[in-house]
């Protein structure tokens, strides 16, 4: 009967299979999954949570990796210790976030969030990053190689999924040497913005400066005010990505309502990008790299002076830089646009205390088909801004969301065709634009590595702390073997904008 129907009728059998087979496991997953008399109901995993642990992979598992940098000073000479570490975590983390002491379990088929209670050993989460010679000295390059080499090391399930590794001498790049921390953490757990918030509510320090009297001048450079100026820089990070929704009238946001269903299913049926940065089977193993700092008010200025936002800035040099690695690998041959995976955060307010995944994931078109440093960043800007007209970011939310109905297979089929659309996943998070201390030391430096989903084999990550921007970039090495060609040309075209905007600067 199926070979002598028509194509339109099996399309139709096809999917009305599919959807009986979807709504048996619904009904079963509720039935199976209420509690039964007698039984402790553990807490399970929201649904913007649980899908990211379905679409992990053997060549991409979603686990977030950022470094802090710590500078030693009269009062606190001395490098960092693995006791001083563990006592911050344990006074300052683990009381107040109690997520850090929770694993995921599966009860009836569902993840779950399962208190360890006394099996919690803070000592298997927060090490050395090499116990046999703990006063080894490391310089960049060597952290580079060693981040390259634990890449691709999973968390442990059967514990929380969280690792703390600290570094107690690394000479940076200024010469100075200072303590670094590693801290991995699963996707599951937090998002970008939340991590930020935790890092900075775990500052060892904070109660004692507030217990103190201070200057007003004392007061602009405290971690409540790293806070504060970081909840600033937040809030105007989110809401620059939803006014445009809040601005349209209830009709056009009606008419993008009804819209979305055919814009998700473009999104399913374009085709998958390929060039030197996708398309190739992914290796698991990943090359890390990052970029010096950059003065933010350096990029202020370009924005200004070409009246665009500071955002448009990074992306527009971000796709300029890898339209210039494609181009060298594909003999000078014409570039096309490429698409990336951009996280966009929904935090109304991110309490303290909390820990969870409240962004959406857009696919969003770099101009790499531009080699004009000034159309190119026209075109950034233009699609962002139509972006943060749509109702693309708040749907996505919610469909991402709906993904934690099905079972993992469906979600990670569904996750890993869509990543197959786009190359790259691109992540811009704020940070204080003050310093903060930990364990009374300066933190000198943040930087993070965004993870990515399915065949997506590069992450770019842009942080910006403390008046300056860094550039965090993980490569596989199936894909290119070297991740600084992409950060020196992220450099060189903000040189070019420079000069660009200092020029129209002088001509007005």
């Amino acid at each position: 009967l199926f070979k002598t129907t028509s194509t339109p009728t099996k399309t139709v059998m096809l999917f009305t299979v599919i959807a009986v087979l979807l709504v048996t496991w619904l009904l079963l997953r509720y039935f199976l999954g209420r509690p039964k008399p007698g039984y402790v109901s553990l807490p399970r995993l929201a649904g913007s949570d649980s899908w990211m642990l379905a679409a992990d992979s053997p060549t991409n598992s979603i686990v977030i990796n950022a470094m802090v940098f710590l500078e030693a000073n009269e009062e606190h000479p001395d490098p960092v210790s693995i006791d001083m570490v563990r006592d911050a975590m344990r006074e300052r983390a683990v009381k107040l976030y109690p997520r850090l002491t929770q694993r995921v379990v599966y009860a009836n088929g569902q993840p779950c969030w399962e208190p360890m209670g006394e099996h919690f050993r803070l000592e298997q989460h927060v090490e050395l990053f090499d116990s046999d010679d703990p006063h080894r000295v490391m310089r960049q390059a060597d952290l580079q190689r060693w981040l390259s080499s634990i890449w691709d090391k999973p968390l442990d399930p059967t514990r929380p999924m969280w690792h703390w590794l600290l570094i107690p001498n690394y000479v940076d790049e200024d010469g100075q040497r200072v303590s670094a921390i590693l801290g991995r953490i699963h996707h599951s757990y937090a998002d970008g913005l939340s991590m930020m918030r935790f890092v900075l509510s775990t500052m060892d320090d904070s109660k004692q400066q507030q217990q103190q009297p201070q200057t007003s001048s004392e007061a602009k450079r405290t971690p409540e005010a790293a806070r504060a100026s970081f909840e600033r820089n937040r809030s105007l990070s989110v809401n620059m990505k939803r006014v445009g929704l809040k601005r349209n009238s209830t009709l056009t946001v009606a008419v993008q309502a009804l819209m979305y269903p055919w814009q998700l299913l473009r999104k399913f049926i374009k085709p998958a990008d390929r060039s030197i940065l996708h398309g190739p089977p992914l290796s698991g193993r990943r090359r890390v790299a990052w970029s010096g700092a950059l003065a933010l008010n350096r990029i202020k200025t370009i924005k200004n002076s070409l009246g665009v936002k500071l955002n448009d800035v990074l992306m527009a040099c971000m796709s300029l830089a890898l339209r210039q690695v494609i181009q060298k690998h594909n003999g000078g041959a014409p570039v096309e646009n490429v698409w990336a995976n951009v996280p966009i955060s929904l935090h109304k307010q991110v309490r303290p205390g909390e820990m969870s995944n409240k962004f959406s994931l857009i696919q969003m078109e770099l101009a790499t088909g531009e080699d004009d440093p000034l159309m190119c960043l026209q075109q950034v800007g233009e699609t962002m801004d139509a972006l943060k007209r749509s109702i693309e970011p708040i749907g996505n939310f919610f469909t991402i969301s709906l993904l934690s109905l099905f079972p993992d297979p469906i979600v990670n089929f569904i996750v890993t065709y869509l990543a197959s659309k786009t190359s790259v996943t691109l992540s811009n998070v704020p940070g204080p634009s003050t310093h903060v201390t930990y364990m009374g030391r300066r933190v000198k430096d943040l930087l993070f590595f965004v993870p990515s989903l399915g065949s997506i084999g590069v992450g770019l990550g842009i942080l910006s702390y403390d008046g300056r921007v860094r550039v965090g970039v993980s490569v596989d090495e199936a894909l290119i073997d070297d991740p600084e060609p992409i950060l020196k040309g992220f450099v060189d075209n903000l040189d070019e904008l420079e000069r660009l905007a200092h020029n129209q600067k002088k001509t007005k």
